[in-house]
């Protein structure tokens, strides 16, 4: 019997010894003694070779006389020849007697290694979810915190994607001038709004020839076309679960509107070569920097489809109606180009600042970002000055007149002249924005307003 024994729990990788009423070992396997601590030997108790038995005697005593009771220690750490850490169960198991021979305790030893391992790395995966969930709430203020200003039309665009964010099935319709961010918004929302597995798929409707957009949007079956030597999942496909950004929605073609409007009303699409359709759960972002209004009343957009995208309309302001939010946005992109080019250019001279209040920027953050990146390239200081900027002529040129290094003329001036002049170039160069044209003279807009009327300039 107790060669079976020997067999059955060498064969399951199981240790094992006899031990007597004061825990001795009576006799005991190989596999047992791999795991000891001492050398085991015959009449030595068992505590020399685990002491993790140390202190049980107790507790063993009483089962001594309950044939068929466990005493376990799971999970004991002990480093084994390959150096590396091994996890042993350790079971004490009361014995019946035998024939005229007294009962006896078998003692098992089991390496779990693998089944602890895996269980740290359940436990570990679950910590780094949890880690993950308690991080996203900071990862989504983060988000929101990206769109960076404190003007009032950025704090009121900030307030409306937070609470898109609780809206995951609304249509999104973002208007504004190009470079004005449409596409890092859309960002914004969509990962304000879904997990962070959720797809985000971008396509720009402008820049794919309208022969191919179709296929592109929708997809195609194998053999719809020629050339189309398998099947292809569509845009559509890709971001079901997520998000769809049509950039310059615009451009899209009148053939393809109809389709779309089909899309968003019933979530269901058919590929290309395919009569069945397919059911999508996606969310639709469109962006544009055209009058949508305008291309209605001309039949170059479809009015059912306006409507439908225009759920939820967030009109992204030009950098020029930003006032002092061209100075955060400059000093962001100097600490990006900063890292970039591995300089420490510490921020903007003096001289740069009315020149970046007063600029146009007509094309917005990305001309901004632009014109950061050309001006680090070449600063060979610690500070940005004008000639890094290199804006247009008639800005440093209404710059400079504004210095102080302005010299009265020895025959004299009649102010009232220059400053209607000034007044009116200010105006011309801020393309009829009073409050630009105010920053340009170096005056608050009421001061400005007061002397148009005082000159009576239109």
């Amino acid at each position: 019997m107790e060669k079976i024994w020997d067999t059955l729990l060498h064969a399951n990788h199981v240790g094992f010894a006899l031990l007597d009423r004061e825990l001795r070992l009576l006799r005991f396997s190989a596999l047992f003694a791999t795991w000891a601590v001492r050398p085991p030997a015959n009449a030595q108790n068992i505590a020399e070779s685990y002491p993790e038995v140390f202190g049980l005697e107790e507790t063993l005593l009483q089962l001594y006389d309950q044939p068929g009771e466990t005493l376990a220690l799971p999970c004991v750490h002990r480093v084994g020849a390959d150096e590396a850490t091994h996890y042993v169960d350790l079971k004490f198991v009361a014995m019946l007697s035998t024939g005229e021979a007294e009962p006896h305790f078998l003692f098992t030893v089991t390496d779990e290694s693998e089944k602890y391992q895996l269980r740290q790395e359940r436990q570990q995966q679950r910590n780094e979810i949890m880690l993950l969930r308690a991080t996203l709430g900071g990862q989504q203020q983060f988000l929101a915190d990206s769109i960076l200003g404190r003007s009032p039309a950025i704090a009121r665009l900030k307030d409306l994607v937070q609470r898109l964010a609780h809206a995951p099935a609304a249509t999104v319709l973002l208007q504004g001038e190009s470079g004005t961010g449409k596409s890092h918004l859309a960002r914004v929302i969509h990962y304000l709004s879904f997990a962070t597995s959720a797809p985000f798929v971008e396509m720009n409707c402008a820049a794919i020839p309208e022969n191919l957009l179709e296929a592109e949007l929708f997809g195609y079956e194998k053999g719809a076309f020629t050339n189309a030597i398998k099947s292809k999942k569509g845009l559509i496909e890709e971001a079901d679960g997520g998000t769809l950004f049509l950039d310059e929605i615009g451009e899209l073609p009148l053939s393809l509107q109809a389709k779309l409007l089909h899309v968003l009303e019933n979530r269901k699409f058919r590929r290309l070569g395919n009569t069945q359709e397919k059911k999508v759960q996606v969310r639709c972002l469109a962006a544009t920097n055209r009058d949508l209004k305008a291309a209605v009343e001309n039949k170059q957009f479809r009015e059912d489809l306006y409507y439908r995208l225009n759920v939820v309309n967030l009109e992204l302001p030009p950098l020029r109606d930003l006032g002092e939010d061209v100075f955060t946005l400059a000093n962001h992109f100097l600490a990006l180009y900063n890292l970039d080019f591995k300089k420490k250019i510490s921020g903007f001279a003096e001289e740069t600042k009315p020149m970046l209040r007063a600029y146009h920027w007509p094309g917005n953050v990305r001309e901004l970002r632009n014109v950061i990146e050309r001006a680090m390239i070449f600063c060979d200081t610690s500070e940005i000055r004008a000639r890094d900027l290199a804006l247009p002529l008639a800005l440093n040129a209404i710059t400079a007149s504004s210095s102080p290094e302005f010299r009265l003329p020895e025959a004299g001036i009649a102010l009232e002249e220059v400053e209607k002049s000034f007044l009116t170039q200010a105006l011309t160069l801020a393309q009829g924005n009073k409050t630009r044209a105010a920053a340009l003279l170096g005056l608050t807009r009421d001061t400005f307003r007061y002397r148009l009327e005082k000159y009576e300039i239109e």
